[in-house]
């Protein structure tokens, strides 16, 4: 099957006859945004440029503003830079060092009066633990962000991915299960935050008001150009109708890699949970070589050897000691950490979040393709013979 064919063609021709390419204008991007919110369970989508943009409409939805804390995993750093963008403070909590995602309990600790948020990643297309980190959002009346830009499809106990939290953030960006070469989307089934995020998404203008324009900014707010373009939402249309097989494939080439590496005691891949599903965006493994006498250079050379296509650490450093964070890189004048309106103490560095920084150090990327089976198995077979080698 081809990464892009006959389906999204079709649509787009749709695009062109219509002579309507802005999704201010056109009929496409409506149309998609309420067939995804029904295939992912819930009651709002909205189409953006990418997920970066959704990730910022997602924290100013969640009213978060200088002097407010929001609680970010620390794998990756874009919803602690959502946070920056609104002037917030990002605040990363730890992971699971098995399922590698973020740790609830660690979320508690983290949790102050100025907390606002939690922004959770569905790392490598694994679900969070969601049911503990909803229970502490509810005590606390924090709003949940699902960063699941790498998990499209997946599963928390029969519920999707995205649509757990308050707002789910998706990317369609060329790598990811479900791609339309850039582009995103963010859902809800809260209208207050559905309407906060239209209003940010269309420059603050009210989307009802917007042929008007001596009335769309009277009500309107702050806000930005995130629109997608309906040739954009054309192609995700034609994803949308294969979605099934992509996702399928995709836990196939997972499968395929599971069996290889099944009862290795020393090469852990991800830990999926039996109430998760995961969708395999990269396939993750955990490197504790020490228990069978090999070091993690030993494992690269022997590796390379055996023709493993793999690469290490997906990022050198835990995203709270990178410089953005530790130096403050963001808006000058020490801002938003040394704003006059946050009474808080933060803290960044690689002591924040020690068991992230660790499986940095640990983690093995196997080469991974889910429009590639033949590779997949190919990339098995050197796993099988690396373990004979090791064991």
């Amino acid at each position: 099957m081809q990464r892009f064919g006959d389906e999204e063609l079709r649509y787009l021709q749709q695009v062109i006859d219509s002579q309507k390419l802005g999704s201010h204008h056109g009929d496409m991007t409506p149309a998609v945004e309420e067939r995804f919110a029904r295939k992912w369970g819930a009651q709002y989508a909205i189409c953006v440029n990418s997920a970066m943009s959704g990730l910022h409409m997602a924290v100013a939805a969640a009213g978060v503003g200088p002097g407010d804390e929001v609680i970010c995993d620390p794998v990756v750093h874009f919803g602690a830079c959502a946070v920056m963008y609104n002037n917030g403070v990002p605040v990363f909590a730890d992971i699971d060092p098995y399922t590698f995602t973020i740790d609830p309990a660690s979320i508690r600790r983290c949790i102050t009066e100025r907390t606002k948020a939690v922004i959770c990643t569905n790392l490598f297309g694994l679900p969070c633990d969601y049911d503990p980190i909803m229970q502490v959002a509810a005590e606390h009346g924090l709003i949940v962000i699902e960063d699941n830009a790498q998990a499209v499809g997946a599963t928390y106990k029969g519920k999707y991915t995205g649509s757990i939290g308050h707002i789910g953030v998706f990317s369609f960006e060329q790598s990811k299960q479900l791609a339309t070469g850039d582009g995103g989307m963010c859902i809800t089934s809260d209208k207050r935050l559905h309407d906060e995020m239209r209003i940010t998404r269309l420059i603050g203008w009210l989307p009802e008001k917007r042929g008007d324009p001596a009335e769309r900014w009277r009500q309107g707010r702050l806000g930005w150009n995130y629109r997608n373009t309906e040739m954009v939402a054309a192609v995700l249309m034609g994803q949308l109708d294969k979605a099934d097989t992509i996702l399928q494939n995709h836990r196939a080439a997972g499968a395929i890699l599971n069996e290889a590496l099944e009862g290795c005691r020393w090469l852990l891949p991800q830990r999926v949970p039996e109430h998760c599903t995961h969708t395999y965006w990269v396939y993750g493994c955990r490197f504790e070589g020490e228990k069978v006498g090999v070091e993690l250079h030993d494992f690269q050379q022997l590796a390379a050897r055996e023709g493993l296509s793999a690469s290490y650490h997906y990022t050198t450093l835990t995203a709270a000691a990178i410089p953005l964070f530790t130096e403050v890189r963001a808006y000058g004048r020490g801002c938003p950490l040394n704003c006059p309106l946050y009474e808080g103490q933060v803290s960044y560095g690689v002591e924040q979040t020690p068991r992230c920084q660790e499986l940095l150090d640990r983690l093995v990327l196997v080469g991974f393709s889910a429009w590639d089976l033949d590779f997949c198995k190919r990339q098995a077979e050197c796993l099988s013979r690396i373990r004979e080698a090791v064991e």
